[in-house]
């Protein structure tokens, strides 16, 4: 009988040593619920939010660098915006040297080019010529002397009857107010955008497979509905992050650190697209990345701990409103575990990507007369590093 017991035990302890996930490991639970204020009482601080843990067998940090877009993934983005009515490319490069008090860079820039066989009418050009391209697609690839890729950029325009002019340096051309108003949306997707006939699913799936066409690394983890402003109509809005590393890269809407004040410049590898039934009205797609593992399965600090820490700092991130006369209501109603890119301290010329916890909501301001919110999409609250706890700000990337 002991023989037995002991032999049913050895089959069970792998078993449940497999069954361990990373959830349990962490022992993050599914949902936090937590209400408490500031030390001055001007601030409260609501906790009622879901936890999400990537179902990953480990984590690892990785290294991350620019590379170009090649013409073969100028082509098939292409052929999936223009459905096929395009002509062409024209290639050239541009050498610049751009001194400043801080920094000297000599950079050549390539640009590849394509334009819809439709044409509009606009401001004439120079040469009396009223006609513009419908659409256009247009790929940069900046590189310094070194060979070093830094920056990388694909956007299309499906320019329409919805444009207006804009002016820049006296030089007149179209200019698609999608650029102003893509990043202002709701945080979800909530039935079909006004004036579109096209369901969610059919949107996601026709989304999803222009963009995998020519970006087959990139997942999509956001979408919204672009509000009907300055003239544009309602559209759908997708965001696309990198799917390569053992989690998902987690999509938010904040800035990436800048080329001017860092030795090199890697924003995340992402897409982002403007849906509707006319077909793709605006498309990004950003910062290809070429990556390498340094270190597998790295211990991430246990989620009790970094709740912890996330309670004692929020106070401290937000401490400048207690100025203010009006009471904040931060509210956090999502936390994330996922994948972002930050500076090596060690190495400043070496980007890595890194486990982070996300900790995203909003902020209602009560003034008394009304209750104005902070409320953009995928706007994160605070973002900790999930091997040691450490504060990240996400606009400086480290």
């Amino acid at each position: 009988m002991k023989k037995m017991i002991t032999l049913l035990l050895a089959l069970l302890l792998p078993v449940c040593a497999v069954a361990e996930t990373l959830t349990d490991r962490l022992g993050a639970p599914l949902h936090v619920t937590e209400n408490y204020l500031s030390a001055t009482g001007k601030q409260a601080y609501v906790f009622d939010a879901q936890v999400d843990v990537p179902d990953a067998q480990k984590v690892s940090i990785y290294a991350a660098q620019l590379r170009s877009f090649t013409t073969e993934e100028a082509r098939l983005a292409a052929e999936s915006c223009f459905a096929g009515a395009f002509v062409g490319d024209e290639t050239y490069f541009v050498q610049e040297r751009e001194p400043s008090v801080y920094w000297t860079m000599h950079r050549t820039q390539q640009t590849l080019y394509y334009e819809s066989e439709e044409m509009t009418a606009g401001i004439p050009r120079p040469d009396g010529n009223a006609l513009w391209p419908l659409s256009t697609l247009t790929i940069e690839n900046n590189v310094l002397e070194n060979g070093h890729v830094i920056e990388a950029v694909m956007e299309y325009q499906g320019l329409s009857e919805m444009t207006t002019l804009y002016e820049q340096n006296e030089n007149f051309a179209l200019y698609s107010v999608m650029n102003e108003t893509g990043i202002q949306m709701t945080r979800h997707v909530v039935g079909v955008p006004r004036d579109c006939t096209m369901p969610l699913e059919a949107a996601r799936a026709k989304a999803d497979a222009i963009v995998t066409s020519f970006a087959p690394d990139l997942t999509r983890t956001g979408e919204g509905i672009r509000p009907n402003l300055a003239g544009t109509r309602e559209a759908y809005v997708f965001f696309y992050t990198d799917n390569r590393y053992d989690m998902p890269y987690t999509f938010t809407s904040d800035l990436p650190f800048s080329l001017n004040d860092f030795a090199v410049y890697a924003p995340a590898y992402h897409a982002v697209l403007v849906l509707s039934d006319k077909g793709v009205e605006y498309l990004q797609c950003a910062s290809p990345t070429e990556i390498t593992v340094l270190e597998k399965d790295v211990r991430l600090v246990p989620f009790e701990q970094i709740l912890s820490i996330a309670k004692s700092m929020l106070p401290i991130v937000y401490a400048h409103w207690e100025a203010n006369e009006a009471f904040y209501t931060v509210k956090v109603e999502r936390i994330t575990l996922g994948y972002m890119r930050v500076l090596d301290r060690d190495n400043p010329e070496q980007v890595l990507v890194i486990p982070v916890w996300d900790f995203f909501g909003c902020v209602d301001k009560d003034d008394g007369t009304s209750v104005p919110r902070y409320d953009e999409p995928g706007a994160t609250l605070l973002t900790l590093n999930a091997i040691d706890g450490t504060v990240i700000d996400r606009t400086y990337g480290y």
